[in-house]
């Protein structure tokens, strides 16, 4: 019986010893936060071991997170996920969406975005840009044909509409002719050629050029108005318009004078683009709402797309620029002991506490076998 009890106290010693031995060595890991000195003598194994390597420790947590964690390779991987894209993607086309569709004017995101904005200065640049593409389009299509530039459905409409046409020009020359410039116009003409003419005085008595300006008026009228004076211009208004198909920019800039017609296109084109009141017109008027749709899908695949390449062609060198290492090792080391030891026990609690029963359960079991070997060499 008092061996049997010997051998349970050697096992129930040995359980302690092994449990408060493997509890120690855990406590050691962060105990005592500093050294202890007994005067100039500094106490073994003060500070604990984690507060004593601490720096090192923060700089090896750092290297494990560049080195094996967060790598330029995961980082590659991530962006390239069509999940992480489709989110990015989703984010973008909602703001670009929100923009479109925004009452906010170009000027108030101007001033929204504390951009100060100079409405001659950006009229000014509008105008040169408009100049530069106005020349860069005559210079890239001198040599091409009218024909080949304007649309066949407006050929087709200027056609249709030629009857229209000559009809408009016919009454607007018979207005003219029955107006007083018209009649004076013919008047002085007709004077001018009796004055021209050698004719005894006798007869100048029977010619009229009042009478004669009324004939020439009603007969000019008359001959204007008829049906084949009409065909006879449209037809000539066709003839025309086939022979301006076949001529190219550079002919007919040749034939009408370059310089004044870059003048006059640009002219228009200047007067056309109002900055203040493009400046100053809700950001939603400028689209349609298919369009605002399309443009939102578009620019979002597209900065995606050109983010993503950007990012995975030189994320390596983003990271560097980072210094990972550096931050990660200042986060750690401005931890204190405390704060480390928390977070320690938080996330591996368990298996400590497992340890230490392990520490009682092997130093409880050494303690039986040496029981039993006491009891056999006795």
């Amino acid at each position: 019986m008092i061996s049997i009890a010997t051998v349970f106290f050697m096992a129930i010693i040995g359980a302690i010893i092994g449990g408060m031995t493997n509890s120690l060595a855990i406590k050691m890991l962060f105990r005592p936060y500093e050294p202890i000195y007994i005067r100039n003598w500094r106490l073994p194994f003060t500070p604990g071991l984690i507060p004593k390597r601490r720096k090192e420790m923060a700089r090896q947590l750092g290297y494990l997170v560049v080195d094996h964690l967060v790598t330029p390779e995961t980082i590659q991987k991530k962006l390239a996920e069509g999940p992480f894209l489709n989110d990015i993607k989703r984010f973008l086309k909602l703001k670009i969406h929100h923009f479109l569709n925004t009452n906010q004017t170009i000027s108030d995101w101007f001033q929204q975005i504390h951009l100060e904005m100079d409405h001659n200065r950006i009229q000014q640049k509008m105008h040169m840009y408009i100049d530069d593409r106005l020349e860069k389009w005559l210079n890239n299509n001198r040599n091409k044909t009218l024909n080949g530039l304007i649309p066949l459905s407006i050929w087709s409409k200027l056609d249709d509409n030629v009857e229209q046409l000559s009809k408009v020009v016919m009454d607007k020359l018979i207005d003219f002719i029955k107006s007083d410039k018209g009649e004076a116009l013919i008047e002085d003409s007709v004077n001018k050629f009796l004055d021209g003419i050698k004719i005894g005085p006798v007869v100048q008595l029977f010619l009229d050029s009042k009478s004669i300006t009324i004939k020439i008026q009603m007969e000019l009228v008359r001959f204007l108005q008829s049906n084949s004076s009409r065909k006879q211009l449209a037809e000539f208004i066709r003839d025309e318009v086939d022979r301006m198909k076949g001529r190219t920019v550079s002919e007919l800039l040749e034939k009408l004078g370059e310089g004044e017609i870059k003048e006059a296109i640009a002219k228009e084109l200047h007067q056309a683009v109002d900055i203040d009141s493009l400046l100053h017109q809700p950001i939603s008027n400028y689209f349609h709402s298919e369009e605002r749709e399309q443009i939102a899908e578009k620019v979002s695949e597209s900065i995606v797309r050109f983010g993503m390449e950007q990012l995975s062609r030189h994320v390596e060198q983003i990271m560097d620029k980072l210094q990972i290492v550096e931050m990660v090792e200042q986060q750690v080391d401005s931890f204190s002991t405390k704060r480390l030891e928390e977070l320690v026990l938080t996330i591996s609690g368990r298996e400590l506490k497992m340890i230490t029963y392990l520490g009682a359960y092997l130093g409880g079991l050494i303690g039986l076998i040496q029981g039993i070997l006491v009891l056999f060499l006795k």
